[in-house]
């Protein structure tokens, strides 16, 4: 039996995971949250909180996920979204110092796709790769290789799919030019406040039958078609899972999914999953994360 540690690190709150991995199976056995904002509204604080959680346990390895980019093989947090005093942080380096264990970071994409993994086959599925494929807050891809996280070409891990399917850049042109939507359209409420036009805004009145925020969603269904076609071409995974995001929003962005695979003739035998339904997720994530088998 290893003993493992998981740490999810997020802007609003962090969560310390404490587990085991014995014979395939992940357990958690005990889970900590810090309000990140609230309660540690400093680095320092912060380090120095994850430090007395650790300090509780015995354990073997420790695997860590954060909203990317990140530095993988280094171990450093390059540019946390609105966590600004994170970046540059050297975690792997603190943790493996202090506690003189293995240490993993990587994307939360990549510890979804971990994650996925383990929960599809538990129930019943064979896989030996997967896809996951977030859409928000930027497109990006956690990619598993016979079991193995692929490593992304790219320092930084840098999203794969950004030429591709930029959906972000998608939804800023809409709030840099707010004057371009028509006037018929319910977006125009936010032309005095264009920073309350998300892809949650769009999508919404898209299945309002909003005419202007319909063409948007068509833009963003084709794009996650060519991103879907770029996975499969070029990883043949067994599975493609897409966050919970597109699950909200499924049927209104399938059809235009289906209608550019159609056209394209790029669809292919590749079988296309929601996330696996079960809270709290990311804390298996991050406990597998911290096998070196996986690696």
């Amino acid at each position: 039996m290893k003993r493992i540690i998981g740490i999810d690190i997020g802007r609003t709150k962090c969560t310390v995971v404490y587990g085991y991995y014995n014979e395939g199976m992940v357990k958690v056995l005990n889970k900590l949250v810090f309000l990140t904002e609230a309660d540690y509204d400093t680095l320092k604080q912060a380090m120095e909180r994850f430090d007395e959680l650790l300090d509780m346990y015995d354990f073997e390895a420790i695997g860590i996920g954060c909203r990317g980019p990140v530095d993988m093989h280094n171990g450093i947090l390059l540019d946390p979204p609105n966590m600004p005093e994170w970046k540059g942080l050297r975690i792997k380096e603190h943790f493996t110092n202090r506690y003189n264990v293995p240490c993993f970071l990587n994307t939360n994409s990549e510890i979804s796709a971990l994650a996925e993994l383990y929960e599809y086959n538990r129930k019943g599925r064979d896989f030996n790769s997967i896809v996951f494929l977030s859409l928000i807050p930027e497109v990006s891809a956690g990619i598993v290789k016979d079991k193995k996280l692929f490593n992304a070409e790219f320092p930084g891990n840098i999203p794969l799919l950004c030429g591709t399917s930029d959906i972000n850049a998608l939804i800023c042109d809409i709030r840099r030019s707010p004057d371009s939507i028509p006037e018929e359209s319910e977006l125009r409420v936010y032309i005095e406040e264009p920073e309350g036009i998300t892809l949650d805004t769009v999508l919404r009145l898209a299945e309002k039958g909003d005419r202007y925020a319909v063409t948007i969603a068509e833009k963003i269904g084709y794009m996650i078609a060519d991103a879907l076609t770029l996975l499969d071409e070029r990883f043949s995974p067994d599975a493609i899972v897409l966050d919970d995001f597109y699950d909200r929003y499924r049927m209104l962005l399938e059809q235009f999914i289906k209608k550019r695979l159609s056209a394209s003739d790029k669809s292919s035998g590749t079988v296309f999953l929601p996330p696996v339904s079960r809270e709290n997720i990311i804390d298996t994530g991050v406990l597998i994360n911290a096998l070196p088998q996986v690696h």
